[in-house]
């Protein structure tokens, strides 16, 4: 299984802190993890290290070059063989650079999902339907998740974006419904969980059972 997170929102297993000196360093557990920078949306991914990996704003600036992206943020992946890679959006300083420290913690591969080529795909394609979803082009935006879903269907991640999409359109029905199949993939995500009653709220329906009271009636 894949995760995808925007730093400056998301923080699981993922701790953050700026230092005063120009500096970008990643540490991952465990060591040895591939550092890939996807410096704009139709670049391709491009490995800078191996963590622990550090590089002053200049040495960063040489090796990817200056970054701005449009939206003021980079994609960061952090890979391992055998674990679960990581996705991270990094916010991109005033100078065009990356000043973060960032400590990352890998979750081994318990899904099977570890060629990297295959993960680069589904990385890509959630960052599509993620960048489609931003300009209001969610059916384009659905087709890229559903590509995911045929293929991994009870990808938590994938059918949360796909309940967002859903709800961003107007469609309360069948987001309330992607969001339903997230908790049923995984019941400890806590985004899929407050959205479900966000949306049973829009939709006037009752609130869900806890989990406790659902299994109770098994």
């Amino acid at each position: 299984m894949i995760q995808i997170y925007v730093i400056t929102f998301v923080m699981f297993g993922l701790l953050i802190g700026c230092g005063s000196a120009p500096v970008f360093k990643v540490e991952t557990v465990p060591e040895k993890a591939e550092v890939v920078i996807v410096a704009k949306a139709d670049a391709a991914p491009k490995v800078i290290g191996e963590a622990p990996f550090e590089k002053e704003e200049k040495e960063l600036k040489k090796a990817v070059g200056k970054l701005n992206p449009k939206d003021g943020f980079v994609e960061l992946r952090v890979r391992k063989q055998g674990y679960r890679t990581k996705s991270l959006w990094v916010p991109v300083t005033s100078s065009g650079s990356l000043r973060s420290t960032l400590k990352v913690t890998l979750e081994k591969d318990e899904a099977g999902i570890a060629n990297f080529e295959t993960v680069e795909e589904i990385l890509d394609q959630m960052f599509l339907a993620q960048k489609f979803a931003r300009l209001k082009q969610y059916e384009r935006a659905l087709i890229e998740i559903d590509r995911v879903l045929k293929k991994f269907p009870d990808f938590a991640r994938a059918l949360t974006l796909q309940g967002s999409i859903y709800f961003a359109n107007g469609d309360f029905k069948n987001s309330l419904s992607s969001y339903e199949k997230a908790l049923q993939a995984d019941p400890k995500f806590d985004h899929a969980l407050e959205m479900v009653s966000k949306v049973r709220k829009q939709l006037k329906l009752p609130p869900r059972a806890p989990a406790s009271v659902r299994g109770g009636r098994k």
